[in-house]
């Protein structure tokens, strides 16, 4: 079985991932509560990989705004062995 290969990393705020079959997953770190530390993992669409490969810092905006707002990305959230393709941003 192939493991997904790191792309980008920011300790402690995200992991930018490009799995086997070609889509990229963002492991980002959130606190829910301020006593937690949690993570999500999502999926980019197709858009999301262009604006990353246009932009060296969209992955630390992208990061960010899940971050702050984790609630509004929870529906995307994903398991990280999920099949690609599946994204919607």
């Amino acid at each position: 079985m192939q493991k997904n290969a790191l792309v980008r990393e920011k300790p402690w705020v995200y992991s930018l991932y490009k799995t086997p079959s070609n889509c990229y997953q963002i492991k980002v770190v959130y606190s829910p509560k301020s006593f937690v530390d949690a993570h999500m993992v999502i999926e980019l669409s197709v858009e999301e990989v262009s604006m990353f490969e246009k932009d060296e810092k969209w992955a630390d905006k992208f990061a960010e705004a899940v971050r702050r707002a984790p609630d509004k990305y929870m529906a995307r959230h994903i398991n990280a062995s999920t099949a690609c393709g599946t994204a919607k941003a």
